[in-house]
């Protein structure tokens, strides 16, 4: 009987070792629900929220007021009011993480802007990393 649980055994411990090993897409650490309320602050305009939201290297490359003005510039460049935007979904990569979103509202018709934000882990949590050309014209 031993020798039929063997193999059986040895099979789910080489599973569950290979399943185990590396960390390729960790989520739940906190890094969507912050990518979501960076979201949320620019849907509502809450330029003070979505600034707080930002890396440290973020924030002093762009000053409230500045974020602000971009954040407003980005809204325009979308082509239509955004109602929600939402994260599709999340990969996290050690202190990294790229946030894939939408931003959906209407002009005449039904609007859709996908987009992408990349997140940091520091101590004091995951914030959003501005993109240098955020709230400039493509």
């Amino acid at each position: 009987m031993n020798q039929r649980l063997f193999p059986t055994a040895s099979a789910l411990l080489l599973c569950a070792v290979l399943g185990c090993s590396g960390d390729p897409l960790r989520t739940g650490t906190g890094a969507q629900e912050t990518a979501q309320e960076f979201c949320d602050a620019l849907v509502r305009q809450d330029w003070a929220r979505g600034h707080a939201l930002l890396s440290p290297a973020s924030q002093a490359r762009c000053s409230s007021t500045q974020f602000a003005q971009r954040g407003r510039a980005h809204r325009r460049a979308l082509g239509f009011e955004p109602e929600l935007g939402r994260v599709r979904f999340c990969e996290e990569h050690g202190t990294q993480a790229i946030a894939h979103i939408v931003f959906t509202g209407r002009n005449v018709t039904r609007q859709r802007y996908p987009d992408a934000l990349t997140l940091e882990r520091s101590e004091a949590g995951w914030r959003v990393v501005l993109p240098a050309r955020f709230g400039q014209s493509r």
